[in-house]
């Protein structure tokens, strides 16, 4: 499968006291009849079910990987989401095809590991004999899973309200949805989550749509089962152990930035059976990716999108200057014009795919169910590159600014990013925002970091996983999140990071020929051209849709102020209004279509 999409439903379940077998089929039934509708062929299930715990794994045999999806190795049962990126420098010279439970058992012991592993991944672990659940994520959190806990007769607040299984307990996904309709209950929206969402544009830290439902933080490890039956989750400790300042020669880190980026995509390709693609541009953060599967040797397909003038050019040269195989080098173009299907209906679509967790500008991307089941080609990016060349400080005047202003600096950018030229949440939702960002901060500087660095460290922790792509689909990697990269990122100071030090001498180092090759963009002097292209209102089918929203739509109104958005919508139709009223209409259509995927799970849940 390929795309922005999620196609395996990983769910794990633990309860306090015993549970019917019975009753566990038949909520992992309605989890399985729920999301059926999103391929042309319904995934097989797998499952390992107990009375107080178990696992379960909807998903399409991938015949472009070798690692395994589901695992077993006497009383020890795997899932896995994807191969994580550097698992060989967990497990040794293991094959592929037996790493998944020997990763797992190490993982089960020594969580701490999990900083040598890059992002996405979940691993879910069922040890049978011995009734106990372990599950872990990577350090950003790319790979989703969310958790649900309830208690029969509970209170909704804080705790569902289970059907039937008589025993408090929780479930975990990678699918918000399953979590409600697992556990029987008619999910309500969370009205303090989405109003952060209007302010933020996304869900940020543990919050997420639907109340009671939370998302795991990076770096988790969740223990159920076991003498003490209640789930309890905490830290590995492998962010912080990534991002806390220390003194070390920036030689050593970056031959450990080098030697990780290229083990992240041997790791990738020992795991493929298929050729991988690289998606390579003229900027710098692909770049890493690229240069780091010629270092490892590594015969891949190129990928390259022709939207900029000259930088398609760019890449043809870099490629000519290497002298490794290149299996071919494909060049797409841009969107088009006018989308073929109605947006309510292209809404209810990638709410079915993401639960309302992707980023909102998605809804720009046709998504037409179902989708055909075939392989997906493991793929290397650049995402998460923007740790090392200060994503919130794209240039010298901009850096000048924050430090001058110190915290506060820090605060008024962060606020700048949510709100850029189209200021229309409600006072509260942005009041609630900065609670947020404050205490988001803080964490940051509990680690020790200070100053700007704060800001790349809140990129990482909770801006990466939303509004990357790396979260969206299983088998997308990025040498730009291998654990020595991140490592290497935060012991740069902000003005070298605004240099692209890290950038320039990784690739340098790991293909010399490219060492005067220049990026697209000059490091330090913003952020990439931006792509011209037609917005929402200027799609007729979509804009009557808008249009419909704004004139009837009830639920935006709790966390966007009326008045405003109206004026704005006036302002379009005079032709008056700024681009940046995208991200507003954005954040309203994905409020209101959301309701509809709240009755879909409602009814799913019954």
């Amino acid at each position: 499968m390929s795309g922005n999409v999620i196609t395996e439903t990983l769910l794990a379940y633990a309860f306090d006291g015993q549970v019917e077998t019975a009753r566990v089929e038949a909520a992992l039934a309605r989890v399985g009849t729920h999301y059926s509708p999103q391929l042309s062929e319904p995934p097989p299930l797998r499952t390992s079910i107990g009375p107080r715990e178990g696992l379960a794994l909807w998903r399409h045999d991938d015949d472009a990987s070798r690692w395994p999806a589901w695992s077993k190795d006497g009383d020890f049962v795997v899932a896995s989401s994807a191969a994580p990126g550097g698992w060989q420098r967990v497990v040794g010279d293991v094959a592929a095809e037996q790493a998944a439970v020997a990763l797992a058992r190490t993982l089960a012991e020594r969580p701490e590991r999990i900083a040598a592993l890059a992002p996405p991944f979940v691993l879910a672990i069922r040890n049978v004999r011995d009734q106990r659940l372990v599950i872990v994520n990577d350090f950003a959190g790319a790979g989703r899973i969310y958790e649900l806990r309830f208690a029969p007769g509970g209170d909704r607040g804080s705790l569902a309200e289970a059907a039937g299984f008589g025993s408090a307990g929780a479930v975990w996904s990678n699918r918000l949805g399953a979590l409600p309709i697992f556990a029987g209950i008619a999910p309500e929206a969370d009205e303090a989550a989405w109003a952060l969402f209007a302010a933020a544009g996304w869900f940020l830290d543990e919050t997420t749509p639907i109340l009671g439902a939370l998302k795991v933080p990076g770096g988790s490890v969740i223990r159920a089962g076991g003498p003490e039956p209640r789930a309890e989750r905490r830290s590995s400790g492998a962010i912080e152990g990534l991002v806390a300042p220390r003194e070390v020669p920036f030689g050593e880190a970056l031959e450990a930035a080098a030697a990780d980026t290229v083990g992240l995509v041997s790791g990738v390709a020992a795991a493929a059976s298929k050729l991988i693609a690289v998606d390579l541009s003229g900027g710098r953060d692909s770049r890493v990716s690229a240069a780091a599967a010629f270092a490892a040797g590594v015969t891949a397909k190129f990928r390259t999108g022709d939207n900029h003038p000259g930088e398609l050019e760019l890449v043809e040269r870099l490629l000519g200057d290497v002298e490794h195989d290149i299996a071919t080098h494909n060049v797409t173009s841009g969107e088009r014009s006018e989308p073929a299907d109605e947006l309510r209906d292209r809404l209810a679509a990638i709410h079915l795919v993401h639960d309302g967790m992707r980023n909102p500008q998605e809804l720009r991307r046709p998504t037409k169910l179902p989708l055909r089941v075939k392989a997906q080609r493991p793929t290397l990016s650049g995402h998460g590159g923007e740790i090392a060349h200060g994503f919130y400080y794209p240039d010298a005047r901009k850096l000048r600014g924050i430090e001058r202003r110190g915290d506060r600096g820090l605060l008024a950018r962060l606020e700048r990013a949510g709100k850029r030229n189209a200021a229309a949440a409600t006072n509260s939702a942005y009041s609630a925002y900065r609670q947020e960002l404050e205490r988001l901060l803080d964490a940051g500087r509990e680690l020790g970091l200070e100053g700007p660095s704060l800001l790349d460290y809140f990129y990482l922790t909770q801006r990466l996983a939303h509004r990357s792509g790396l979260g969206s689909r299983s088998g997308r990697y990025s040498c730009c999140v291998a654990p020595g990269f991140v490592r290497a990122a935060f012991d740069l100071t902000p003005q070298e990071r605004l240099d692209a030090r890290l950038h320039s001498e990784l690739i340098a180092k790991l293909v010399p020929e490219w060492q005067d090759v220049p990026f697209f963009v000059e490091p330090g002097r913003g952020a990439m051209p931006t792509l011209r292209r037609a917005r929402i209102w200027e799609k007729p089918a979509h804009a009557a849709a808008l249009g419909e929203i704004i004139a009837k739509g009830s639920s935006w109104q709790a966390i966007f102020r009326k008045r405003k958005v109206k004026a704005m919508w006036r302002e379009i139709g005079k032709g008056q209004g700024h681009h940046h009223y995208e991200g507003v209409f954005d954040r309203i259509i994905w409020r209101e279509t959301y309701d509809a995927h709240l009755a879909a799970l409602a009814q799913a849940a019954r």
